[in-house]
């Protein structure tokens, strides 16, 4: 007599015996995970067998796929995107090919000689700029100093050079211009201990001929300008400057006669912080108002004296024939 609970646990066994034959099925022939089911209904996941002898076959030559967390290359060394570079290799030797971030160490060549200059640019005159570091020894001569150095294109071999020079005394601040090596340069110098500045060659301003003016007119009452412009000796108070002695004109008198000629030196920091805005300042060389004003004041004085000089002359004159009047009249 067949039973309910018989038919039961026969139906569950060919349960069972169908999910052996799915999940067999899947050991060996499904590309990824499977999952695996038991009689009781419940179930589980897991790699197929199939997955797994594929993914031991690409082990074999030691390559890992990018999938896989690897590079997908049989040696992970290279010049291709996603490779590595090893120790020894070539574009570590030089910054050459590299672009953006910081460099934050010294670099050039370092303790170079005067002689060694062509050495760094002969058949490389197309570099846009160039830092060099030298050390040129000598008793109260020139100490470690870099220089930044700009190349154009072609044949032309010119340099600009910044340089930070120091001897055992004066540290100098140099701008420099040479056609090639060897050659005397042009150099603006600026003295780091008081500041001052001098030049292989002329301060020059802009143009002056009369050929680039108009409404040219002759400086009026010359020596009333001269008497609001204040000349004076001084001790500055800025805060780079402060106590350093100085002897000139003060800008105040200068403007109040002539406002369209005002120039500034910008910003300048006090002593206590003050900041005066815009302070004033006075044109330098030959163009300046202070020299037209002075240039023509000596002109209204040499006038003047002109003058005067010819009512010296006619009263000597005058004297004279007095004088023989005088004579004559004794005579008799």
């Amino acid at each position: 007599m067949v039973t309910a609970a018989l038919v039961t646990q026969s139906a569950e066994a060919l349960r069972g015996l169908n999910y052996d034959k799915q999940n067999w099925q899947q050991v060996f022939s499904a590309p990824g995970m499977i999952t695996v089911k038991l009689p009781d209904g419940s179930s589980f996941p897991g790699p197929s067998w199939k997955y797994l002898s594929d993914n031991m076959v690409t082990k074999v030559d030691g390559v890992v796929p990018k999938a896989q967390g690897g590079t997908g290359l049989s040696s992970p060394f290279g010049a291709g995107s996603g490779s590595f570079c090893e120790g020894n290799d070539i574009r570590l030797n030089t910054i050459g090919g590299k672009s953006g971030g910081q460099i934050t160490s010294p670099f050039g060549k370092v303790n170079s000689l005067p002689g060694s200059f062509d050495s760094l640019y002969a058949g490389n005159r197309n570099y846009g700029l160039y830092q060099e570091q030298m050390n040129v020894p000598g008793a109260g001569y020139l100490y470690p100093h870099s220089s930044f150095k700009l190349y154009w294109p072609g044949n032309y071999g010119g340099v600009f050079t910044w340089s930070a020079w120091a001897n055992s005394n004066n540290p100098e601040y140099v701008l420099s211009w040479t056609y090639e090596a060897g050659t005397t340069p042009h150099m603006w110098r600026f003295n780091g201990t008081n500041g001052n500045a001098t030049a292989t060659g002329n301060w020059v301003n802009g143009g002056s001929t009369v050929k680039i003016k108009e409404k040219v007119e002759d400086i009026q009452n010359p020596r009333e300008t001269m008497r609001i412009i204040r000349a004076c000796t001084w001790r500055l108070k800025t805060k780079n400057a402060d106590g350093r002695f100085g002897i000139g004109v003060l800008a105040e008198g200068l403007y109040e006669a002539y406002p369209e000629a005002k120039v500034t030196a910008g910003d300048i920091e006090l002593r206590d912080g003050t900041v005066v805005k815009d302070a004033l300042s006075v044109q330098a060389g030959d163009s300046g108002v202070l020299a037209a004003v002075h240039h023509a004041t000596i002109i209204s004085l040499m006038d003047e004296n002109e003058a005067q000089q010819k009512e010296i002359n006619q009263m000597k004159e005058d004297m004279a024939a007095l004088k023989k009047i005088v004579e004559q009249l004794t005579a008799r």
